[in-house]
């Protein structure tokens, strides 16, 4: 009943497949909210937009950029947490129970590494499902704040998501 994952970079990145993946890993728990910071949802947009380019893209998606894949090619789907809200979201009709918890999205507007428009599409795709979630975007932040102000924010953001989907940390 208490159990919310959430990270940054890439640990974003995994939140988001947690997120899209929560029902199946056939055991009785369920994350009950997800806190996705600084993350990427689609690996060949990241490959195009990111100050890294495809550096990366070896490890997330088998070897495959994007422009040196055929065209029915899809294995960079799997990695790529966009590519699962459509089942996720069936899964969670024939349940009738949801599948992808509540997320907080937390991004730095110039952030390079992973650019603000992976939280865009996030948001998208969960506003699309009729999905709860916040995002909240910090301007001039990089991928790491600078701003004091903006940190004293975010964890207090992240206090209150906290507090309303999973309780007093103190209980």
């Amino acid at each position: 009943e208490r159990l919310l994952v959430g990270g940054w970079s890439q640990g974003g990145f995994l939140t988001n497949l947690c997120c899209v993946r929560n029902d199946l890993h056939n055991t009785d728990w369920r994350f009950r909210a997800a806190i996705s910071g600084a993350s990427f949802c689609d690996i060949d947009a990241m490959a195009l937009t990111s100050d890294l380019g495809c550096a990366f893209e070896p490890e997330l998606s088998r070897d495959g950029v994007a422009w040196n894949m055929d065209f029915d090619d899809t294995r960079n789907r799997a990695p790529s947490a966009l590519w699962a809200f459509k089942d996720a979201a069936q899964r969670a009709s024939l349940q009738n129970a949801p599948v992808v918890p509540p997320m907080l999205i937390l991004h730095g507007e110039a952030d390079a590494r992973c650019p603000v428009s992976q939280a865009w599409g996030l948001r998208r795709a969960l506003r699309s499902y009729g999905l709860p979630f916040e995002m909240v975007t910090y301007p001039k932040q990089g991928h790491f704040f600078e701003d004091q102000k903006y940190w004293v924010d975010m964890a207090l953001r992240i206090g209150r998501w906290c507090q309303k989907y999973i309780g007093d940390a103190l209980v």
